[in-house]
């Protein structure tokens, strides 16, 4: 990386590391504590094909949040192998998570997941275990846009209407931020999500995974969704990304 204010000593200082579930780790960054960004800094972060995406992208926040995570994922990386971060490259792919690239190679896979809400970026990466993140904000004031009944399934929406109405908020965001973690591990696996495929998972009682929620200050929730990379699906078709889909509404 050229030389920027994002210097990994720089990060050290700011990037909350927490070990939560067998072998994961979650990364997280408070974006308004970072230096403006600058042309330069962009360039220095990102890949190639990052770049691309990132000039395509029209919301401001949305822009830096963007490069804020390629960055916070490229650093745990670099501090959890014990490597110069300018060795590290995310790839941008459809669909998926960018493909992590080291030089040289790393001796074994990573699963990663990047997810980012408001002012906060966060990554979480495992050595062994297909791995999913989502961070969402608790606000009872926010209009909610997807109504419960057509975000989860029956036995989802059983268990969220018997929580006292003080508590169905949180009760919400938390199911909300189970689907979207999955939704991304089932991502990473296919390369795209099966529509058939993704109702078929309960986010309350799935034998095939596993969740751990964090509550942090500032009404953040953080999920991680995990599952052993040999678990295998029954697919009844190709991915499918019609916007019309009700499973869409988790790809943003």
């Amino acid at each position: 990386m050229p030389d920027t204010p994002f210097s990994p000593e720089m990060l050290d200082s700011l990037v909350q590391k927490q070990d939560i579930l067998p072998d994961c780790s979650l990364w997280l960054l408070d974006i308004r504590k970072l230096p403006v960004l600058m042309p330069e800094d962009i360039v220095g972060i990102l890949h190639e094909s990052s770049v691309i995406r990132y000039s395509e992208l029209s919301r401001k926040q949305r822009r830096i949040q963007f490069v804020v995570g390629r960055l916070l994922a490229k650093y745990a990386v670099s501090r959890l192998q014990d490597r110069p971060i300018h060795g590290l490259a995310l790839i941008e792919r459809r669909s998926n998570v960018p493909q992590l690239r080291a030089m040289p190679p790393l001796a074994a896979p990573l699963y990663y997941s990047l997810a980012y809400r408001y002012d906060h970026a966060v990554c979480a990466i495992s050595r062994s275990r297909l791995t999913g993140l989502d961070i969402e904000v608790v606000d009872k004031e926010r209009e909610i846009a997807t109504p419960a009944e057509t975000a989860f399934n029956a036995h989802e929406n059983a268990w969220l209407s018997a929580l006292p109405s003080d508590e169905w908020h949180r009760g919400y965001y938390e199911l909300w931020t189970r689907k979207e973690a999955c939704y991304k591990l089932l991502s990473s696996k296919h390369g795209g999500i099966h529509d058939d495929l993704f109702w078929q998972t309960d986010c309350l009682a799935d034998n095939r995974f596993e969740w751990k929620t964090l509550r942090q200050p500032e009404d953040l929730l953080i999920t991680v969704c995990q599952a052993d990379p040999t678990v295998e699906f029954t697919l009844t078709q190709a991915p499918s990304y019609n916007p019309d889909n009700a499973f869409d509404i988790f790809r943003r």
